[in-house]
């Protein structure tokens, strides 16, 4: 018990350097893009599911409409905003105050 005790002190010291701060921006940051890229991934996959079921006919016009450019846009557009939503959020949790 006592090694976790001095583990948490020791953990508690660094957030507080320059260097802990930096350190914790950088996993808050990579826990935060390993889960929205997984979303991201999951929508994907779903999508060409979908887009693979249309009709030959379909998905040809569907294409030449431009549908499949949208979709990357919309989700390009999702993930800006997601993102832009996010960074208030992360500044308070490396902030030293």
């Amino acid at each position: 018990m006592g090694v976790f005790v001095n583990l948490g002190t020791w953990l508690l010291a660094l957030l507080e350097t320059g260097a802990g701060k930096v350190l914790a921006a950088l996993g808050v940051g990579w826990i935060t893009y390993s889960a929205t890229q997984t979303a991201i991934d999951q929508v994907k996959e779903q999508v060409q599911g979908a887009w693979n079921g249309l009709p030959a006919a379909a998905a040809a016009l569907a294409s030449m409409a431009g549908f499949d450019v949208a979709f990357g846009v919309l989700l390009g557009a999702y993930v800006a905003r997601a993102t832009l939503s996010a960074m208030p959020k992360l500044g308070k949790l490396t902030s030293g105050s």
